[in-house]
């Protein structure tokens, strides 16, 4: 909704360190430029323990304080001015995803159904 309002720039603020020594950093990072994509805007990730980075419209990380790593970073953003299908459509495209396999799977049964039907004829 905040994209679709208007913002230019996501926030990603997260406690990591109860994962531990794990994947989940990493993962959450992956979410993280995932989301970016998603929206197409730049996302600031800053976490307690790592990894803090920043990540553009792509998804590519422009900088990174590496995982049980201290430090700071400074970065000019550049702020996009389009939203991206995904902001734009909402959630028509996850509709779509969920209806057409539906009406495939239906004119399947349909087809199989009627090859029977004609069989008995």
């Amino acid at each position: 909704n905040k994209c679709r309002r208007g913002a230019n720039l996501l926030v990603n603020i997260s406690n990591d360190a109860w994962f531990g020594d794990t994947s989940a950093p990493y993962q959450h990072l992956e979410m993280a430029q995932a989301r970016a994509i998603e929206t197409r805007l730049p996302l600031i990730r800053c976490t307690n323990t790592g990894i803090s980075a920043f990540i553009n419209v792509k998804g590519e990380i422009d900088g990174i304080i590496p995982l049980n790593r201290t430090g700071y970073m400074v970065k000019e953003m550049r702020i996009p001015h389009l939203q991206s299908t995904y902001v734009e459509a909402r959630d028509a495209i996850a509709w779509i995803c969920v209806i057409f396999p539906v009406l495939v799977i239906l004119n399947a049964l349909y087809d199989k159904i009627k090859k029977s039907s004609n069989k008995d004829v």
